[in-house]
């Protein structure tokens, strides 16, 4: 993370001193909470055992990233709340504290802290004391986390420490790979968009989305319009803040990164882009699958040929029924096959349309675009939208087979 979203060190001090003075004032609290596993409100009494600090703070940092804290936490009555609701109850509206759960030795970062710094506990209660006895170092070192690989702070992500961990190890393994685009590095000059582009922006703006979302959604498009031009987008019906973009899964917000989206065909990439805001970082965080995902490896000697338009790249259809739309593509195992039908459905003497061969992830990332797709004229869903239509319901194939679908001929068969 850089520097810039640093913080002076006393910001922290000050927010320290309010929450160890919070816990002294007493230190059983009550809370009410939503249990998203078994759907249901919860009720819990708990008492803080002790506080430490450690980190950057802890080492006497003249700016800091974040204040990181561990509670020990003994619950009286109910069950233990998940992290978020006990840094709701303690921390309450201080910025960028990170809280963790269990004693320096385990606690919920994963990891044994070996600097912690005790701040308050039952036996040891003048809090004003500790504090005061760790002193500003301008020699002190960046404490380093896992994290701080992402380009994002974890408060602009719906997600616990430990799966932003996961995601870190997981790039670092080839299964994931990511790019981000400060919107720093935009024009946001809408006199260039396609018309596909200003239809979807100003379908935003019938009170669709919030003023927030709207305005993280213009640098999203831009992003597309000098990246990857738009063809196909939908709204995502989980949430008034997700989107289908050419087979990427936008999530504006707080978004959750759902890795599991990716692990299907329907999907070729995660958009991660959070309000905007001073502190920021601002941009756009692009996830797509590493040269070791398995999808990757599935389709690696995987082929087919789809068509293009003339002038205007993959022949895409977009066909409505009386109460939704989805977008079509045909593939072909077999060059011959594709030369055939473009001949068929062109208009003039001269096709209209030529083949194209596509393979591997550029393969998975032309099914994505679609919710349907037909196969020498057999018609498979890619997206849920895509299994019924029209009154007709059509069989959605796992990655595995529409890997086998694909292949049947192809590997007994001259390619011609």
């Amino acid at each position: 993370m850089a520097d810039e979203h640093r913080r002076k060190r006393s910001f922290f001090t000050r927010s320290l001193q309010r929450i160890a003075e919070r816990i002294d004032i007493s230190s059983e609290f009550s809370t009410e909470w939503y249990d998203d596993l078994f759907r249901r409100k919860e009720k819990t009494s708990f008492n803080v055992k002790a506080l430490w600090v450690f980190g950057s703070w802890a080492k006497g940092a003249l700016h800091c990233g974040d204040l990181d804290l561990i509670a020990d936490i003994e619950v009286i009555k109910g069950r233990i709340p998940i992290t978020s609701t006990l840094r709701r109850v303690l921390v309450k509206g201080d910025r960028d504290v990170r809280l963790y759960i269990g004693k320096p030795e385990k606690n919920t970062s994963g990891v044994p802290v070996e600097d912690a710094v005790l701040i308050w506990s039952v036996s040891s209660r003048n809090w004003k004391k500790n504090i005061s006895v760790i002193k500003p170092n301008p020699n002190a070192e960046r404490f380093v986390r896992k994290i701080d690989a992402l380009p994002l702070r974890s408060e602009q992500l719906y997600e616990e420490i430990d799966t932003l961990e996961k995601l870190v190890d997981l790039k670092n393994e080839d299964i994931l790979d990511w790019s981000w685009a400060p919107i720093s590095n935009f024009d946001l000059d809408s006199k260039h968009w396609s018309d596909t582009a200003v239809s979807f922006y100003e379908r935003l703006l019938k009170g669709y989305c919030g003023k927030k979302t709207r305005e993280a959604m213009r640098f999203i498009i831009d992003w597309f319009e000098v990246n990857d031009p738009i063809q196909t987008w939908d709204y995502d019906h989980s949430s008034r803040a997700a989107f289908t973009i050419n087979g990427y899964f936008v999530h504006v917000g707080r978004p959750s990164i759902d890795l599991g989206r990716l692990d299907h065909h329907s999907c070729s990439g995660l958009i991660i882009v959070p309000h905007l805001t001073k502190r920021g970082p601002n941009g756009i965080w692009i996830i797509r699958r590493g040269t070791k995902h398995k999808l990757e490896r599935l389709f690696r000697d995987v082929r087919a040929y789809n068509l293009n338009w003339k002038d205007q790249g993959i022949a895409i259809v977009q066909v409505n029924s009386d109460w939704h739309k989805i977008h079509m593509l045909d593939l072909f195992r077999k060059k011959i096959d594709a030369d055939s039908f473009a001949r068929e459905i062109s208009e003039e003497k001269e096709p209209e349309y030529h083949p194209s061969k596509a393979s591997g992830n550029e393969l998975l990332r032309i099914i994505s675009l679609v919710d349907l797709v037909e196969i020498d004229g057999e018609p498979y869903a890619i997206s849920l939208d895509g299994t019924r239509f029209d009154g007709e319901e059509f069989p959605r194939p796992t990655p595995e087979e529409l890997k086998e679908i694909l292949l049947r001929l192809t590997t007994s068969l001259p390619d011609q």
